[in-house]
């Protein structure tokens, strides 16, 4: 068989650009931190890679959904919390007016604190968020839950949509509750004529503040029954409130852990082991300096050198 000398040093310089291309991908693998710098190099493992940071993807959304949800209740439940304490305070002013021993002087006294703890009232109940939200007008969030009407009332003009977050790929958590919900209508009944009827939550306080004002003991009562349904329903409110936030609390851990662990997979699959990758590098640079230095050595032959030994 001849060997041509055009041969030997094609094979010889092809061997080499493959040590070399090795070498460099190494290099590269280590400049980088990542063992894949190019898809094509293990198109299942690219695959695997994006479908990890596809993930990693979604779980933060979720991160940021839940830091978001968190915030939206918090700021709720302080709300409701700060309104069932006004709401207690209405209430002890209440009965002390209903006792029939105060004077017309003491009773507008009564009236009057009644009258600026509505107005507190009426504050929370247009709490807004970080975002400038009003956590209490449903999904018209971008207005005042409660306002002012023609007629005087302060009236609910928010809606009762139900604004629900996505917190995991199967899980959502309701981050918001209506106005009509934690600020609740009640019963009203004509002293006369014994006509029932429902009256807003802020109407009954105004309506709470006239009694108190004109010593009319039958509505001031009336008045009383009717902050144990707003306690009550606020109270619920509340509860509502801090099961969303404990379910925020709990997604929270899990959304937490499921990162750490793509991202832990994620290392395994794409991250350089800078261990071996050095061992390697070495292994090709000797390989590489060997194979030049053997090729130089070579070269200076004849072929007839070469092939006689």
């Amino acid at each position: 068989m001849q060997v041509s000398t055009s041969l030997f040093f094609n094979q010889a310089t092809t061997q080499m650009g493959n040590m070399q291309t090795a070498l460099s991908k190494t290099q590269e693998q280590l400049s980088t931190g990542l063992q894949l710098t190019q898809p094509s190099d293990s198109p299942s493992q690219a695959v695997a890679i994006q479908n990890l940071n596809t993930k990693i993807d979604d779980q933060n959304t979720y991160t940021q959904n839940l830091t978001d949800a968190g915030t939206t209740l918090s700021t709720a439940s302080t709300a409701l919390q700060t309104g069932s304490n006004v709401l207690n305070s209405i209430n002890t002013l209440a009965i002390q007016a209903a006792n029939g021993t105060l004077g017309s002087s003491d009773l507008h006294v009564i009236g009057a604190q009644i009258q600026d703890l509505t107005s507190q009232l009426e504050s929370l109940a247009n709490t807004q968020d970080a975002n400038g939200n009003y956590v209490f007008a449903g999904s018209k969030a971008s207005s005042p839950a409660f306002a002012t009407n023609a007629d005087g009332q302060i009236v609910y003009q928010g809606d009762q949509t139900p604004l629900n977050v996505q917190i995991g790929s199967n899980l959502t958590v309701q981050s918001n509750v209506s106005g009509t919900a934690a600020f609740p209508s009640v019963t009203s009944t004509n002293a006369t004529t014994g006509q029932t009827t429902t009256v807003g939550f802020f109407q009954a306080l105004t309506n709470l503040t006239t009694a108190v004002n004109s010593g009319n003991t039958a509505d001031i009562e009336q008045g009383i029954g009717q902050i144990k349904s707003m306690t009550q329903g606020l109270n619920e409110t509340l509860a509502q409130l801090g099961n969303a936030q404990n379910m925020v609390k709990t997604q929270t851990n899990v959304v937490s852990a499921n990162t750490l662990a793509l991202q832990s997979s994620l290392s395994t699959v794409q991250a350089t082991d800078y261990t071996t990758a050095v061992t390697q590098l070495s292994q090709e640079q000797l390989s590489l300096q060997a194979a030049q230095e053997s090729f130089a050595q070579i070269s200076k032959m004849s072929l007839f050198q070469y092939l006689g030994g």
